[in-house]
């Protein structure tokens, strides 16, 4: 099991690895689709949030490309999602810490 730490760095790593194998298939347009078996991938969860996300695109059954802007504008939004987690642990933190000072 994932240390929950270190997932969304898993994620994202997982989610750049279907983008670089179908970038560098040249899979970036309807023309140019390919399954994922030939790319060495196979769908799953993650996959599927990406088709939903339009970042993958199914041009017929089994064969897909990748949006470019599509993936820059989803990379964008989870490094937003991320920043305001971070902001929301670290301000929770420092309330817990500023009412602990309060009541010892």
């Amino acid at each position: 099991m994932v240390n929950p730490i270190f997932s969304p760095m898993v994620i994202a790593a997982k989610i750049h690895k279907y983008f670089s194998r179908f970038e560098n298939a040249g899979a970036t347009s309807s023309d140019n689709s390919k399954t994922l078996q030939s790319l060495g991938l196979h769908g799953g969860l993650l996959f599927n949030r990406l088709l939903q996300n339009d970042v993958f695109i199914e041009t017929s059954p089994g064969n897909f490309y990748v949006n470019r802007a599509n993936y820059e504008k989803y990379r964008a939004r989870r490094k937003k999602r991320v920043v305001m987690i971070l902001g929301v642990i670290t301000l929770t933190f420092l309330i817990m810490s500023f009412l602990l000072n309060q009541y010892s």
